[in-house]
């Protein structure tokens, strides 16, 4: 059962009236129940769960369950991120575990990456290493974390070419010919930018500055919608390609990656109070919003035809991004906290999966997830260029459940619920 949320707020600067519709109810019970759930898959009756070899990323086809990836792939650290945002929960809301237990199930889910932290030929490492390891490192200030965060931020600024002004999104270093970068390179930058503080490392945010510099300047058209990819040329750093790769078409808004490019500004205002920056999130921000259906939830590309796939991802980024830009910019507050809120409500209206059942008779049991994942209705990708051997649209996808616990907690902490 879903409830309104109608209770005065408590924090400075909300209005009470602006938090009326929110479907809060049992969103926590279900997002517990579903990541718990399949978090303790195999385990022992002594209540250890096995070191994970593989790691949710969709829910394919007719399927309920996860799809699972292996630990290299870019979505590797989602499902570890949500236990951490979980657990981040715990301390700010009583839930049915304790702290203790998803503080265990979060390293469990977590250790695993630390393989990955010296890539040089992925993009990826701020979802995979700072969304897993980077929790350990702020959350419990653990010195081992942040080594590996830096560790990764390091690694990651090898893929920086100052001929370009920008990180290389795909392919290898040392490729001569194509030199990509896509829009969701945006949301890596918090990694450097963070690393660069911990570790006095002034090399690693002048890079995330330059890049969001080129790639504000390069990555939008007029009419402040985004395009995914861009090919520069290495010798000159000019760009002589604009196309997508998972949008509809080269002159289409993809929504994740117009919600990508919002949220990524945030981040880099966030550790650089450059003002352009800031207008450049809420111009993204204000171009989402305009081309919202009437219900409130993204098409998975917004020139797409009609009828076709939501993203419901993108709706989950975008809310987040939304209170993340309030955070950095309180006076945002009045314009886009009911858009924040609405958009939530709104997806979770739609795309709400079945729920799952638990039992608390001394242990909490979950005795039927149902659909893995707490959403339905996202897509990974649609372009009818693409061959799609199983249909990845109008599906359940692990970021979902991390960014609707990442906007949560942002509410808890506003004081909104």
């Amino acid at each position: 059962m879903r409830l309104s949320y109608l209770a005065p707020c408590v924090c400075l600067g909300l209005q009470a009236a602006q938090v009326q519709g929110l479907r809060v109810g049992d969103i926590e019970d279900q997002l517990l129940a579903k990541v718990y759930g399949v978090a303790v898959k195999g385990r022992s009756a002594s209540g250890q769960v096995p070191t994970p070899t593989g790691f949710p990323e969709w829910v394919a086809g007719n399927a309920k369950t996860y799809t699972y990836k292996a630990v290299d792939d870019w979505t590797s650290g989602f499902f570890g991120g949500t236990l951490w945002q979980l657990y981040e929960m715990s301390k700010l809301t009583q839930l049915r575990v304790s702290t203790a237990e998803l503080l265990y199930l979060a390293r469990t889910w977590t250790a695993p990456l630390y393989s990955q932290k010296d890539r040089t030929d992925t993009h990826d490492l701020g979802f995979m290493i700072h969304n897993s390891w980077g929790f350990e490192a702020i959350l419990n200030n653990n010195a081992t974390a942040k080594a590996v965060v830096h560790d990764a931020a390091i690694a990651l600024s090898q893929r920086f070419n100052p001929v370009t002004k920008t990180i290389r999104s795909w392919g290898s270093i040392s490729d001569t010919g194509s030199y990509q970068v896509i829009i969701d390179n945006m949301m890596n930058l918090e990694m450097l930018y963070w690393a660069a503080k911990e570790f006095g490392n002034t090399t690693l945010s002048d890079i995330a500055t330059t890049h969001a510099i080129s790639t504000m300047n390069n990555h939008f058209r007029p009419d402040g919608g985004s395009y995914h990819v861009l090919n520069y040329n290495q010798q000159t750093g000019a760009v002589i390609a604009k196309y997508t790769n998972q949008g509809y078409m080269d002159w289409s808004t993809w929504s994740r990656g117009q919600a990508w490019a919002a949220y990524g500004f945030v981040s880099a205002y966030k550790w650089t109070k450059n003002p352009a920056f800031l207008a450049k999130a809420k111009n993204a921000t204000d171009y989402f919003l305009s081309r919202l259906p009437e219900d409130g939830v993204p098409h998975w590309d917004f020139d797409a035809p009609r009828p076709c796939p939501r993203d419901t991802s993108a709706s989950m980024i975008m809310a987040s991004g939304m209170l993340f830009l309030i955070e950095e910019d309180p006076d945002s507050e009045a314009k886009y906290l009911d858009a924040a809120i609405k958009m939530i409500d709104d997806t979770l209206a739609l795309s709400q999966s079945d729920a799952a059942t638990y039992t608390t008779n001394g242990q909490y049991n979950v005795t039927n997830i149902g659909f893995e994942s707490i959403l339905m209705n996202g897509t990974i990708d649609n372009n009818p260029a693409h061959t799609h051997s199983i249909r990845s649209a109008d599906t359940g996808i692990v970021y979902q459940g991390y960014y609707l616990a990442e906007a949560w907690n942002r509410l808890i902490k506003m004081g909104v619920l």
